[in-house]
């Protein structure tokens, strides 16, 4: 599908098929789909990672942005997904982009997405780059056709069943197949080949009825609940045969047209897939001419127990029956089908000759299913506005998807009757809300607790005390929040020196047997330059929490590794040495601070980073405070020749650097009062001491008008 390139204008995003189209555009050109504006993105036009020049916009999701690309060197054209930034210091967000990094990495064949690159930039941005793929999804094709015949079918599936095989075999299940993650892709021979995209993210879109269900945007809890098995649904352990249900139901959708489930609402939906049988197919579309084998072989797919599914995808397609004719073979070897007068129709944003737009038809479940979810649909109705509020937390979080849906609606209910103006109301809400937010991890006992689901509840259950009145009930929640964030902090310090100590121990293996490092930096496992950020940070909250040994631990191992793959002028280690004199310094390990020279190597790292930069150290305010802490140090060690010269020089450039607001200023100011106090220059340091009230006051001024012009606005 040809892409159009946007350097100038803005464009907006097709709401249906997620991809960027020109702005002058009313509706999409491929599908009509309504059009929602996006602002210019900065990065097109400009070159990423020093070799992807950045074309245009493909499509947005909840966790990243996909953009096509051409390589600079290789005058290849490919798509580089990019983690979004507010996401980059969210470890969970990252794993599970390097999760898909991992995942599709490892997978070679021809009915799969190639992900070639992995990476994280200087800035700290994670990026994906596969193989760019011309051509619809399956998703759009049934949009605009509404079922396949079941002789193209057969083909299709031998395909995905082809990949399934290969990605299964290497121990990697995909979890969320959905038409919409197989995208029919034009070979050279102008066959058409089927493409499996998206391992390992899930996606949600807040709105109801049958597309919502698709629930597309990346990073949620439920995947696609319209081909989710019935494992998957009650939060069980999933394993291969959870793929090989999800398939039936894309057999069974595009073979009719509609899926085999679909209820009012994505709970409702679930609620079948445990407990319905699926209509016959005759029920769906009563012109289907689906023959008995392939239709039983789907029955076969959707048991509800996988024990009576077929157990590897290997048994589907031995079972799947040969389509009638002589099928073409592409260059690859791949059978492929004559889907091309669809797709190339497709492509174009055209439906295909004698064929209406899709239209999912609707029938009667059993009435025990529409029992059970009553209650559950009532309560979906009320959670669609919650869904776009709060962000659900990951698949692999404890708790069922169930369960959690119950807590967000308690939640969203306890605000509701906060705003009202019924606090008690909101509190007895909230009590369940609390009991439900540990039950997900097993208890409040237990070492699987879901720390940021317990302290979201815990703090609104404080706000509703305050409102009520009850303040001896506040003081008790806020010593609970205390505790758990203690431990959640501490439980992710533990984590993220497990996975440094894994990186290491693959560092000297990788040493002991000869090998260059810097050949396997694209490995996930190696790529931490990016992970200086999450490192301080969990640093500094372990610091607050007085788990001095466990921050200083983390620090330590951080800066080992860090400076076997990067070199001991890697920047990221300036910040790692700054987080570890704090921590030394709460625990009054002053001398192994001078020891380790810790000041000195911060101001040593930031000046060589600006010279390999060719950046200005004038203009570096992060190396001027290097060169400040430095004089400070050998001030308050007597060290006077030392912090002179540090101090004094630190201040200058201070002065010219236009980063450096009046109350950091200050700080240089008095600083290097304090050295001329020690030294005895009593009437000197008083002046530089009035120079220092100076920019304070500015920096007072400027808050006071900021505060003023806020208060301004209407």
């Amino acid at each position: 599908m040809p892409e159009q390139v946007h350097t100038k204008n803005e464009t907006k995003i097709c709401l249906i098929c997620h991809k960027a189209v020109a702005a002058e555009h009313a509706k999409c050109p491929d599908d009509g789909g309504e059009l929602v504006n996006t602002k210019q993105d900065k990065l097109i036009g400009e070159v990423f990672a020093n070799r992807y020049k950045i074309l245009s916009v493909i499509g947005q999701g909840g966790m990243s942005t996909v953009y096509k690309a051409q390589h600079t060197y290789m005058d290849r054209v490919v798509a580089v997904k990019l983690l979004h930034n507010h996401l980059v210091s969210d470890p969970i967000s990252v794993q599970r982009f390097q999760q898909e990094a991992k995942a599709a990495a490892s997978l070679s064949h021809a009915n799969i997405i190639t992900v070639f690159d992995f990476g994280v930039t200087e800035d700290g941005l994670a990026f994906l780059v596969m193989d760019y793929l011309e051509g619809p999804s399956l998703g759009d094709l049934l949009d605009r056709t509404g079922s396949v015949p079941p002789e193209e079918a057969l083909d299709i599936f031998r395909q995905v069943l082809k990949g399934l095989c290969h990605a299964h075999r290497k121990g990697v299940i995909h979890r969320d197949l959905k038409p919409r993650n197989l995208v029919l892709a034009v070979d050279e021979d102008g066959t058409v080949q089927v493409k499996i995209v998206d391992f390992g993210i899930a996606k949600i879109v807040p709105q109801d009825g049958g597309e919502s269900q698709h629930l597309t945007q990346t990073g949620e809890v439920f995947g696609s609940p319209i081909y989710m098995s019935p494992e998957q649904c009650s939060g069980q352990p999933l394993d291969l045969r959870s793929d090989i249900y999800s398939l039936g139901c894309v057999m069974f959708e595009v073979l009719v047209g509609a899926p085999p489930f679909l209820g009012q609402n994505a709970v409702e939906t679930m609620s079948m897939h445990v407990n319905d049988d699926p209509p016959p197919f005759k029920q769906i579309d009563a012109q289907a001419n689906i023959p008995k084998d392939l239709e039983d072989l789907i029955l076969t797919c959707l048991e509800k127990s996988p024990k009576k599914r077929f157990q590897t995808t290997s048994a589907v397609l031995e079972a799947l029956p040969l389509p009638n004719g002589v099928k073409r073979v592409s260059q690859t070897g791949t059978v492929v089908m004559r889907l091309e007068d669809m797709s190339t129709q497709s492509a174009q944003g055209l439906p295909a000759k004698g064929k209406t737009p899709r239209k999912t038809k609707r029938y009667k479940s059993r009435i025990s299913s529409r029992l059970l979810a009553t209650g559950f649909g009532i309560a979906y109705v009320m959670l669609i506005g919650l869904l776009t509020w709060y962000p659900f937390v990951t698949a692999d979080d404890p708790g069922s998807p169930i369960q959690k849906m119950v807590w967000q609606f308690e939640i969203w209910l306890s605000d509701k009757f906060m705003q009202l103006k019924w606090p008690g109301i909101a509190r007895s809400v909230l009590d369940e809300a609390v009991d439900a937010a540990y039950n997900m991890g097993g208890g409040r006992k237990s070492k699987n607790i879901n720390y940021d689901i317990v302290i979201t509840s815990l703090t609104k259950q404080a706000e509703a005390s305050v409102a009520s009145g009850d303040a001896a009930k506040q003081e008790e929640i806020v010593k609970e929040l205390v505790e758990l964030d203690r431990l959640r902090w501490q439980n992710r310090g533990r984590q993220l020196l497990g996975d440094i100590s894994d990186a290491q121990k693959y560092v000297d293996q990788l040493k002991s047997q000869g090998q260059l490092i810097e050949t396997r930096m694209g490995e996930p496992r190696l790529n931490w330059s990016g992970s200086v950020q999450r490192i301080v940070e969990t640093a500094r909250r372990l610091d607050a929490t007085y788990a001095y040994s466990l921050e200083d631990e983390v620090l330590k191992q951080s800066e080992k590794l860090l400076k076997d793959l990067y070199g001991p002028f890697f920047v990221g280690l300036a910040d790692i040495n700054e987080q570890r004199a704090d921590c030394l310094l709460n625990q009054d390990r002053v001398d192994e601070i001078g020891q380790q020279n810790l000041y000195q190597n911060i101001k040593n790292i930031r000046e060589k980073h600006d010279e390999l930069s060719r950046i200005d150290p004038g203009n570096d305010a992060q190396y001027i405070r290097a060169m400040l802490h430095l004089g400070q140090w050998q001030r308050d060690r007597s060290e006077f020749v030392g912090a002179e010269e540090n101090l004094s020089k630190a201040l200058k450039l201070a002065e010219k650097c236009k980063s450096i607001t009046p109350d950091q200023l200050s700080e240089y100011y008095g600083s290097y009062a304090d050295l001329l106090q020690q030294k005895k220059e009593t009437a000197e340091a008083q002046s530089w001491r009035d120079r220092a009230a100076d920019e304070r006051k500015k920096a007072y001024e400027q808050c006071a008008m900021t505060g003023a012009a806020g208060s301004k606005k209407p």
